[in-house]
């Protein structure tokens, strides 16, 4: 993310961001069956020697293709972190936040919705998760049209509807066991919904960094995963709180209350947005 605007255009900037933050889903989709079958024939440690090697090879081919003079501003290592008392750096780390645990409070049971909820035979979840990725992949593509519109703050406060309808979607869920057809299809409506503030809210860190703290634009690009990897473990072990309390069916509404913090957090960044 670091090199964004030294190996794109700003034309093909949020595309850039789209199909790097849609790695994770591709691995989802092929990254792991493909690791499987190789454990499967070869064994488990030929999987992780193979992963080595691959590793080997990103790193030797990012050294060699990646400019070595990107960001000449540099600061010292502490005063880098002034980046965290910019109110829209707070915002927008408070959205990813909110944004992950929605979809983490459910997804971290994926599976057991799948089967116990909606009544998935055991023998179709595998293909109900590489359905689940497809729309993943497809949620971080079209994120990159919605970070499109326009620069800064902006691209996230239009996710503020998302954010609406996944808090929908989500209190939906509870009745997935009463009609599982329509569950089915919510969870695909869910993985498409899952990532589509990606792009938007990289393209915030980035241009706040840029504009305000150019010291700061290496940790600025970090700043998407850490956000949501916060959200992640969040979003967890609620789920898992929620679980062992009250059981599956209540996921989806204790995430539906996560994507309205969300909402509320799009809603106080709107002042900031350049007119």
């Amino acid at each position: 993310m670091t090199f964004a605007p030294d190996v794109t255009t700003d034309k093909y900037r949020t595309k850039f961001i789209a199909w790097v933050f849609s790695g994770f889903s591709i691995a989802s989709v092929v990254g792991a069956p493909a690791g499987t079958w190789v454990a499967d024939t070869f064994g488990w440690r030929v999987t992780f020697a193979l992963v080595s090697v691959l590793t080997a090879v990103l790193m030797a081919s990012m050294a060699v293709s990646l400019p070595r003079n990107s960001h000449p501003a540099k600061i010292g290592f502490l005063r880098q972190f002034r980046l965290f008392l910019d109110r829209r750096i707070q915002l927008g780390v408070a959205d990813v936040v909110f944004g992950a645990a929605a979809s983490y409070v459910f997804y971290t049971y994926l599976s057991p919705i799948m089967r116990d909820e909606i009544g998935v035979p055991e023998r179709y979840i595998s293909i109900g998760l590489v359905i689940y990725s497809c729309a993943c992949l497809w949620s971080n593509l079209y994120g990159g049209k919605l970070a499109d519109k326009g620069h800064g703050v902006e691209p996230l406060t239009h996710i503020r509807p998302i954010y609406c309808v996944q808090a929908v979607c989500l209190c939906l869920l509870a009745f997935a066991s009463l009609v599982p057809v329509g569950g089915a299809l919510l969870l695909v409506v869910l993985g498409m919904l899952m990532y589509l503030q990606n792009s938007a809210s990289q393209v915030l860190y980035m241009d706040v960094a840029y504009q305000s703290h150019p010291g700061s634009v290496n940790l600025a690009a970090s700043l998407n995963s850490m956000s949501f990897n916060i959200g992640i473990a969040i979003g967890s072990a609620v789920g898992g709180v929620v679980n062992d309390l009250l059981g599956l069916t209540w996921l989806g509404p204790t995430g539906a209350i996560c994507a309205l913090l969300a909402v509320g957090t799009t809603t106080l960044l709107r002042p900031y947005v350049e007119r």
